[in-house]
Order: structure tokens, then C-alpha cells, then sequence
């Protein structure tokens, strides 16, 4: 069972909306723009995450709340989604790309250094309805594993 109370204490929430700074930077809805070659520029690493899914270029200046709500607005109208078949060791090849340049470019060196964030374990989950008595949380910790991966290189090399 996860301890909201416990984010930032006995693990990191990678999460938007997380209690670390840590973590709500290596979350994919920060705003850190990025600029891959031949992708070009993304507002951040969520719009990018959408834009390799559906190829919309909004995704490219909308922030990541935004690209999520696009998504949705998918989920009404199947007709308007350009899916595209990226296979999926590629999509994470180009996340992996993303997020490392993120980290250069935006201080996430920095904080991978941080005495408070150097060793906790990474978790990535969501929580609904924070401000009721039993909120739901919904833990995607192990689907998104390999992205924590990711994470938690950068945060090793950083710590050489």
C-alpha cells in the first residue's frame, strides 16, 4: 500500500503533482522544452509521448495537460486520430533521447545530485480526489517500469 505522506521519505512519486521537486521535474508534464533531431521542438516530454502515438502537431506546443485532454477528445472521435505505428523499442529509444536532454538542458543533473533524492526508489502513480478522506490512487509503477528505468540511469550517471 503507498503512503502519500511518504513521497519524498521512502520513495519518489515521478509524478506531476508529486511532493518532490525531484520528481514533479521528471515528470513528463513539466514544462522543459525540448528539440530532437529530426522530431524537432516539443513544449515537453508528455506533447512529445502523444505526438509520437497520433502525429497531431498541437501536441508539439500544448502542455501536458493539454496533449492528455487532446487525447481524450480522440476517444470521441476515433476518425480524427492519425495513429501511427511506431514500434514500440523505437518510441522508447526517442523517450529515452527526451528525457536525457531534459535533464541536461534543465538542471536535472542538479537535482539527480541531491542528497534528498539520491537514493529513494522511483514510483509513478496517480492519486484522485487528494483532498478526500480515502483518495484512489492508481499505481503505474510497474507498466511504466521502463521509464523509471530512464530515470534512474540518469540519475545514477549523475552520481559517478
Amino acid at each position: 500500500m503507498i503512503d502519500l505522506e511518504k513521497d519524498g521519505i521512502d520513495h519518489i512519486n515521478v509524478y506531476a503533482m508529486g511532493r518532490t521537486e525531484f520528481g514533479r521535474f521528471f515528470s513528463n508534464m513539466a514544462e522543459t522544452p525540448i528539440d530532437l533531431p529530426y522530431l524537432g521542438k516539443f513544449r515537453c516530454v508528455e506533447g512529445l509521448w502523444h505526438y509520437l502515438k497520433f502525429k497531431d502537431p498541437r501536441h508539439r506546443t500544448y502542455n501536458g495537460f493539454d496533449s492528455k485532454k487532446l487525447d481524450n477528445e480522440y476517444d470521441k472521435n476515433p476518425e480524427e486520430r492519425l495513429q501511427q505505428n511506431i514500434p514500440e523499442d523505437v518510441f522508447k529509444l526517442i523517450i529515452r533521447q527526451a528525457v536525457r536532454q531534459k535533464a541536461r538542458k534543465h538542471d536535472g543533473i542538479v537535482l539527480c545530485r541531491d542528497p534528498r533524492f539520491k537514493d529513494l526508489p522511483l514510483k509513478h502513480y496517480m492519486v484522485y480526489g487528494k483532498d478526500h478522506p480515502t483518495p484512489k490512487i492508481l499505481d503505474v509503477t510497474e507498466k511504466y517500469k521502463w521509464w523509471l528505468d530512464i530515470i534512474e540511469e540518469i540519475r545514477t550517471q549523475a552520481n559517478v
